[in-house]
């Protein structure tokens, strides 16, 4: 599992060290762990595309699709689905990204996953204030924070500039 050691670089060529990349990449490469694998994999890819490398970010997808084909686990299929979304939200698609998001919410939900239930939450509340939906958010927002991990910085900090940008 080969993955670049190389600061991330957008397409507008700006270099941004990420020490979360690089744990990703650590866990991409030294895991022997089907759901490990991809649930970094997954994560490593929603911050990609959320730095404006789409491609790159499809080709972490398109690698976790492949290895699963068509049985894709509860918490892969989470994963992806919430990857899925960040990546329509950045490419301006907000009815399909809140489509995904609301997806892989469920099922998060549904089969017990909280590794990416608060991620889900937490975009799901960005979409939430941008509609104007305040209730929605802070119910959201709520979930969040109670059911994130104090060293699950994704979705800490996505829920934490949304609360930032609703008090502004």
């Amino acid at each position: 599992r080969e993955v670049p050691r190389r600061a991330l670089t957008s397409e507008k060529g700006m270099t941004m060290p990420s020490k979360l990349l690089e744990e990703l990449d650590a866990i991409i490469r030294s895991t022997d762990d089907r759901e490990v694998w991809a649930r970094a994999m997954c994560r490593r890819a929603s911050i990609l595309a959320r730095q404006g490398q789409s491609q790159v970010a499809e080709q972490a997808i398109a690698a976790v699709r492949s290895k699963y084909n068509n049985a894709l686990e509860p918490e892969t299929a989470a994963w992806l689905m919430a990857t899925e979304g960040v990546m329509h939200f950045y490419n301006g698609n907000i009815d399909t990204a809140v489509g995904r998001l609301r997806r892989a919410h469920a099922v998060a939900s549904a089969s017990g996953i909280s590794s990416a239930r608060p991620t889900c939450a937490a975009w799901l509340s960005l979409c939430a204030l941008n509609a104007r939906r305040f209730d929605e958010m802070a119910t959201l927002l709520e979930e969040s924070f109670r059911l994130s991990q104090v060293a699950d910085h994704q979705a800490r900090a996505r829920a934490s500039l949304v609360l930032a940008d609703a008090f502004h």
